[in-house]
């Protein structure tokens, strides 16, 4: 009878003791992770224009996006968060030793896609810039873009046409500044064409 209570409490030891170790094991793993850093000079300020509906609304639209993917075709998204539009920064964490394709998007701009490789160390990959004036959405900045810019030109806050989207410098308007940063990038294609970290 002895016996059997003892098997029985060697069993409930070993139990508890695969529980913890398991549950340790999870948490070394996760703090092995290592985080990526990266900034985003091109992201938008935040809007106060003091009305809360349009800010709200304002900001969603000009956020810049971050995605983190195995590959470039992956449909599986491992990370997904937003550039700090104070800090233009973003520290992405836990990824494990490994390649990844981190993505960088905003309303009116090109997809920035990056390769990153994380071998044993925090990354640090320094500063990357958006390129405004891919309003329609299709991988490059061309005549469809500018007509659409145009059709829009000179409205405001306030206005029925205006859309923040198209303001690319954030001023509240679409005006000539607007028209020379997408001249500046236009004919500027995005991935695959020509590929990874395209531009600046």
């Amino acid at each position: 009878m002895n016996i059997k209570k003892n098997v029985v409490r060697l069993l409930a030891v070993v139990f508890i003791f695969t529980a913890i170790f398991s549950s340790m094991s999870g948490t070394i793993v996760h703090a092995l992770g290592y985080t990526v850093s990266i900034g985003c000079l091109s992201a938008a300020d935040s809007m106060n224009s003091g009305d809360a509906v349009f800010d709200a609304y304002f900001n969603d639209i000009t956020v810049t996006s971050v995605t983190v993917k195995a590959t470039y075709l992956s449909p599986e998204i491992l990370y997904s968060g937003t550039i700090n539009p104070v800090t233009k920064s973003i520290t992405i964490p836990g990824l494990a030793n490994g390649s990844y394709v981190v993505s960088l998007s905003r309303i009116g701009f090109l997809v920035k896609d990056i390769d990153v490789t994380v071998s044993g160390s925090n990354q640090n990959i320094g500063d990357k810039s958006l390129l405004a004036g891919d309003i329609i959405v299709d991988g490059s900045i061309d005549v469809a873009d500018l007509g659409t810019l145009l059709s829009v030109f000179g409205s405001t806050y306030g206005d029925a046409n205006y859309y923040p989207g198209n303001d690319f410098n954030v001023d509240g308007s679409v005006d000539i500044a607007d028209i020379g940063m997408l001249l500046s990038n236009f004919g500027e294609p995005t991935y695959p064409w020509p590929g990874p970290d395209f531009g600046t």
